[in-house]
């Protein structure tokens, strides 16, 4: 698993047998870098492990924005990303953490 750069103490990592569609993984350190993950009326947040907090909009996402509320907060979150399997949306840390995409980190 070649890291192909790294930012803000984040890895970037490539798996070249991993799933489609094409994506990368983000990692900090050997483990998971979120260490918590909710929602709010507006937008999705990640703790990191060193307490650091990111937002992201969902009106950046259309199956996002046009969630219902219940549907926003029933997500799961691992490794590489968090997951609404009720409106089948997945959201990985390699694009929630790009600064280029994300001015609204808090």
């Amino acid at each position: 698993m070649p890291t192909i750069f790294s930012v803000f103490g984040l890895r970037f990592l490539f798996f070249s047998d991993d799933h489609e569609p094409i994506h990368i993984h983000v990692a900090k350190g050997k483990g998971s870098i979120d260490e918590k993950v909710w929602v709010d009326d507006t937008a999705v947040y990640i703790q990191t492990i060193d307490g650091k907090i990111f937002s992201r909009l969902f009106a950046d996402f259309p199956l996002l924005r046009n969630a219902t509320p219940a549907q926003r907060a029933n997500f799961q979150w691992g490794k590489i990303g968090i997951r609404w399997e009720s409106i089948d949306e997945d959201l990985n840390y390699a694009g929630f953490f790009n600064p280029a995409k994300n001015p609204c980190w808090i």
